[in-house]
């Protein structure tokens, strides 16, 4: 799989909130972010792809992860809490480190990329939100809260783990929620107004069976 093409100008920043705590089960309690496709560790080429999304922006990568789990340089780690609270709450303590651009207009504010440690497609869905937000904005449409993939089987659905989200409305509807613990993620996040980017099942596709690995490790290149 190549990645799609670099997307255009459209902001100064791009964040970035890696969720790899959670228990893979399936995968027999693995470490999610330590399994390895192609001789890297997954959490380090989800790192990878964002980095080269990012370019020349600026940018903080926050991890949501177990002590347990090696960082690479530059990155930021926390959990949610209490431990095991959840995606949603994972999400919620990621934002809490990044810095703040609430003096900007919303239309106008840095972005946040959202996505679990098992999303080896990321590198070719990322730039295809991205540039779905660069056309919504050159469109004089606007408007809209960020960008989400659309796929997945037996019918395609709104992945939030896979999302570009504006930073400004995505804190005030994780403030207006209450408390994160345990809370559904899309329950929460249905209510920004977001793009529905059709996105490959393939590419969409996540790690929580042996089955999965294998075909990752089959069709990564």
């Amino acid at each position: 799989m190549r990645p799609c093409g670099m997307i255009g100008s459209m902001t100064d920043r791009i964040d970035a909130v890696i969720l790899a705590g959670g228990t893979a089960e399936r995968l027999g309690g693995a470490s999610k972010a330590d399994l390895r496709l192609g001789g890297a560790r997954l959490l380090d080429l989800v790192l990878g792809s964002i980095r080269a999304l990012r370019g020349e922006r600026e940018g903080h990568d926050v991890v949501v992860a177990p002590p347990s789990v090696r960082m690479p340089a530059g990155t930021l780690r926390t959990m949610e809490a209490p431990p095991g609270s959840g995606p949603l709450a994972g999400i919620g303590a990621g934002l809490a480190l990044l810095p703040d651009d609430m003096v900007l207009p919303p239309e106008d504010g840095d972005l946040v990329l959202v996505c679990a440690v098992d999303s080896p497609g990321i590198r070719r869905w990322a730039p295809l939100l991205l540039n779905a937000l660069v056309t919504d904005g050159a469109g004089g449409t606007g408007g809209t809260d960020g960008a989400v993939a659309m796929g997945g089987e037996p019918e395609p659905f709104r992945q939030y783990l896979q999302g570009a989200y504006r930073r400004r409305p995505l804190d005030e509807v994780l403030a207006a929620a209450g408390s994160l613990d345990n809370r559904s993620v899309r329950g929460v996040l249905k209510r920004l107004r977001l793009i529905d980017v059709p996105v490959d099942a393939d590419l969409c596709r996540d790690l929580d069976t042996p089955e999965d690995l294998a075909w990752w490790r089959r069709h990564f290149t």
